[in-house]
């Protein structure tokens, strides 16, 4: 289970006043709205069972830009709460996957405890430029731990994709891009300022940096930091496959906005805001598990997802003659890409020849009607069973 932490700040801030917003804007823009930061738990196939850290609280009551310190402390908090699920989940391993905020020192001396400790989760960070991290040499001397970690052997090499992005480092997508894979153990020097005899971390660091970058181009690359695995071809690749999908935070914040319409929201108070998040959270892993499964992979059953009780309802639901088509009785076995098409049906949804699969709005139209009707059906059914126990 990959545990992934990550901020989200939209921007709600508009004509109407809503109080205790906090100040997320940059630039000298000023712009106001909710700061959320959510640890949500994906499979490394790319479902999200569910939220095992929500916390939509910080930089709240109109206090504007927290401290870096303050910040910071976020991820520890986060680790800990990964922590407790990986308690609850006793055979399956939970690695938390950070971004370069995380680079922490805290963070970091935490994630290597718990990786020696049964039961424990493990931490999977990408280091931060910014932290100015070094590593000792051989000699007992101290680097830079970038410059440090170029000079680890070669293991393994990997093709990728790179998409575009925007913002400060704004780049086009190219395709096929070659990377090399250099992994080894390395001992983190302690910042300065902690007390004396603070002993350096054993970690393994995992280089990603593109063999020939095109001229002109900046090359792709990332430095990974994990607190357990020895610097072998197959553990060098697993590491790196996993960072990759930290990017399904981002889907899932996405289908978060998207149903919330947290942007458009014009309300008096900030906490009705943050309402609005709690509420859609768990409706966002729903609707990105359905929409993911029904795209890569169609033909899983759609119980692996969702209750079997759904199933049944909306089988019996687009059983009615006004749907026009003939339906089998409800079926266990219903794959995910049938259970996603009639679900945005729901909502108005006509699959397209060219695009037969719903995206995420028809998804989340579509949910809302699925789970009213199951909510009436549990009703009903439980409402019998008393009347039955009643009665006898």
């Amino acid at each position: 289970m990959l545990a992934v932490q990550d901020t989200t700040m939209p921007d709600t801030s508009g004509p109407e006043a809503t109080e205790g917003l906090a100040l997320i804007g940059g630039g000298g823009s000023g712009s106001n709205g909710i700061a959320a930061r959510f640890g949500v738990a994906f499979s490394e196939g790319g479902c999200a069972p569910g939220i095992f850290h929500p916390d939509a609280g910080f930089r709240a009551g109109g206090r504007g830009k927290a401290v870096k310190g303050e910040e910071s402390g976020r991820w520890p908090d986060a680790f800990g709460k990964a922590a407790e699920l990986a308690a609850a989940c006793p055979h399956t391993r939970v690695v938390n996957l950070c971004e370069g905020e995380g680079d922490a020192w805290a963070l970091l001396s935490e994630g290597v405890a718990a990786a020696g400790t049964p039961g424990g989760s493990g931490l999977l960070v990408r280091a931060g430029r910014s932290s100015r991290r070094r590593a000792f040499t051989a000699d007992g001397g101290a680097e830079d731990l970038f410059e440090h970690t170029a000079a680890l052997d070669v293991v393994a090499a990997k093709t990728i994709d790179c998409d575009a992005c925007g913002g400060p480092r704004k780049r086009k997508g190219r395709k096929g891009v070659k990377l090399e894979l250099r992994a080894g153990l390395v001992d983190p020097v302690p910042p300065q300022g902690l007390p004396k005899g603070t002993a350096p971390l054993r970690m393994l660091a995992v280089r990603v940096p593109e063999r020939r970058p095109p001229a002109g181009k900046e090359p792709a690359g990332r430095l990974l930091l994990a607190t357990e695995g020895e610097p072998t071809a197959q553990n060098a690749l697993r590491i790196a496959g996993r960072h990759e999908r930290r990017w399904l935070i981002e889907e899932w914040f996405a289908a978060l906005k998207t149903g919330t319409r947290i942007r458009d929201r014009r309300l008096d108070a900030a906490d009705d805001l943050r309402r609005c998040l709690a509420m859609g959270a768990m409706t966002a892993c729903t609707v990105m598990s359905v929409g993911r499964l029904a795209r890569s992979a169609p033909e899983t059953p759609a119980r692996t997802v969702v209750h079997l009780d759904g199933i049944h309802v909306l089988a019996v639901h687009m059983a009615k003659p006004n749907h026009r088509r003939q339906r089998r009785p409800p079926d266990p076995d219903q794959t995910v890409a049938d259970f996603a098409a009639d679900t945005a049906r729901l909502a108005g949804f006509i699959p397209p020849a060219r695009r037969p699969m719903p995206g995420t709005h028809e998804l989340r139209e579509g949910h809302p009607v699925l789970s009213l009707f199951v909510e009436h059906h549990r009703a009903m059914r439980d409402h019998v069973n008393v009347e039955s126990t009643v009665y006898h």
